[in-house]
C-alpha cells in the first residue's frame, strides 16, 4: 500500500488503515470524512464494546456457529474482530460501497488469514441485504454502523435476519436524536422532540422506538438486551422476534409519551395519549409532549449480569477495559424509568448550591425510595419519587 496507509493493532486485528498524519484540520485534529476509506481510531470504545456484547449475546441465548454481516464495513475492522474474537462467529459477510474501502478490506482479511471466513462486497448496503434474503442466505447478527443515522438501513435489515437473530446499531447523530436539533429529529424520527434537560435519554429512547415501530410494520418485535450512550454515539444490542401477538403487546407496553414541563421541570410518562395532562400538575403550565417513543427497558437484566461477566473474564485485554467495564456497570444498575433528573439543572432552577449525586441518592433512599445514578451523565438520578419529593432532596443536600 502507498504511505496514505499505516498497519496498526486493535484487539486482536491487525490493520490497514488511512495514515492520520495525511488528514489533519488546521488544529490538528485527524478528520476521518477527509480519508480516501473511513476509519475512525476514536470510535475503540464502541468496537470493544460490541465485541463483549456479541459474545456474551452468544453464550446468554446458547448459540453456536453464527454467520454475521458488516454492511457498513470502512477497513473491515468490525467483522474482522468478530470473527477473530468472538467464539462461535465462523463466516462473516464484509461489504462497503466505496471500492477504495473494498480493496483495504481484501488486503485486512488476507493480513489476519480469514480468507476461508469471510466473503467481501463492493455494494449499497440495503441492496445487498435484500439479496441475500431473495437468496435464503441466514445471518444471525447483522451489524449496522453508519456515519449519521442507521434509519436508512432498518427495513432491509429487520427482513434479512433470521427469527429470533440480533442486531447491533449504532447512531451518531446526537443533536436530533436528542432533541437538541428538535426539527431535524421529529422529521427523521416521525416522532415529536422538544429539548428537555435529559436529552440524550431522550435520543436513546427515540432510537429504540424508532426501532421498534418500525419493526412492527414487518409483524416483528425487538427485545433490546443492551442499549448505551457514550460520548457521540448510541449503541444498541437488540433480538428481533416474529408474532403478531407479542408484537402487539410490545407496541402497547413499551411504546408510549413522556411529558415535560419547561417552566418547573416537571416529567411524567404514559402509554396512552389519552392519559396525557397537557397542563403541568405541579405549576400549571403548558406540558410538552415527547413521542412516541421506547419507554419499556432498554436492557436485560440478565444478559447485562451475562455481560459483565464476559468484559472481566474474557476481554481485560482490551485498551478500553476499564471504561467499558465501568460504563456497563452503570448501565445494570440503573433503574427502569424513561428519564432522570439532572442534579445541576434542578439546583439552578431552586436557587441552591449544587448537593452531590450520591448525597441525593442517599436522601430519596432513606425516605423509602428507588434511586439510582446514570450513565448519560454524572450529575443524573433515576427515582421513582414524586417529583416534589426530588426537589426536597436537593434543597435538604444543599450546602
Amino acid at each position: 500500500m502507498s504511505m496514505e496507509y499505516i498497519t496498526i493493532t486493535e484487539g486482536k486485528a491487525k490493520l490497514l488503515v488511512p495514515n492520520p498524519d495525511l488528514f489533519r484540520r488546521p488544529d490538528g485534529v485527524y478528520e476521518p470524512s477527509w480519508a480516501p476509506v473511513f476509519y475512525n481510531p476514536k470510535a475503540v470504545v464502541n468496537r470493544d464494546l460490541s465485541v463483549c456484547m456479541l459474545a456474551s449475546a452468544i453464550t446468554y441465548l446458547k448459540l453456536n456457529s453464527l454467520h454475521i454481516a458488516d454492511v457498513l464495513a470502512g477497513v473491515g475492522v468490525r467483522g474482522i474482530r468478530y470473527v477473530l474474537e468472538v467464539p462461535a462467529v465462523n463466516y462473516v459477510i464484509l461489504n462497503d460501497k466505496n471500492p477504495e474501502a473494498v480493496k483495504l478490506i481484501v488486503k485486512n482479511v488476507e493480513l489476519n488469514a480469514l480468507g476461508g471466513s469471510t466473503k467481501v462486497f463492493c455494494s449499497d448496503a440495503n441492496l445487498l441485504l435484500y439479496k441475500l434474503k431473495d437468496e435464503g442466505v441466514r445471518l444471525h447478527y447483522i451489524d449496522i454502523d453508519p456515519y449519521g443515522s442507521p434509519t436508512p438501513f432498518l427495513r432491509s435489515a429487520l427482513l434479512c435476519v433470521v427469527r429470533g437473530g440480533l442486531l447491533g446499531i449504532t447512531a451518531t447523530d446526537i443533536a436530533p436524536l436528542s432533541g437538541i436539533k428538535y426539527l431535524a429529529g421529529s422529521r427523521k424520527y416521525d416522532t415529536k422532540l422538544v429539548r428537555t434537560d435529559f436529552p440524550y435519554e431522550v435520543g436513546l429512547r427515540t432510537l429504540l422506538g424508532y426501532i421498534a415501530r418500525r419493526a412492527a410494520e414487518l409483524d416483528r418485535y425487538v427485545e433490546p438486551l443492551m442499549s448505551v450512550f457514550h460520548n457521540y454515539y448510541y449503541r444498541v444490542l437488540i433480538r428481533v422476534g416474529r408474532s403478531v401477538k407479542k408484537t402487539q403487546e410490545m407496541l402497547l407496553s413499551s411504546i408510549g409519551y413522556i411529558t415535560y414541563c419547561r417552566n418547573c421541570l416537571s416529567r411524567n410518562y404514559v402509554n396512552d395519549l389519552n392519559s396525557i395532562s397537557i397542563t403541568c400538575p405541579k405549576c400549571g403550565s403548558r406540558n410538552d409532549v415527547l413521542g412516541p417513543l421506547w419507554i419499556g427497558s432498554i436492557k436485560s437484566d440478565d444478559f447485562i449480569n451475562n455481560l459483565v461477566n464476559t468484559i472481566n473474564t474474557q476481554y481485560n485485554y482490551l485498551s478500553s477495559f476499564q471504561i467499558i467495564n465501568k460504563l456497563v456497570t452503570i448501565v445494570k444498575e440503573e433503574l427502569n424509568i424513561p428519564y432522570y433528573y439532572d442534579i445541576t439543572e434542578l439546583a439552578s432552577k431552586l436557587r441552591v448550591s449544587m448537593p452531590r449525586t450520591g448525597d441525593v441518592i442517599n436522601c430519596l433512599v432513606s425516605r423509602g425510595f428507588k434511586a439510582s445514578r446514570t450513565h448519560y451523565r454524572s450529575t443524573g438520578v433515576k427515582t421513582d419519587a414524586d417529583y416534589e419529593v426530588v426537589k426536597e432532596c436537593i434543597r435538604s443536600c444543599s450546602h
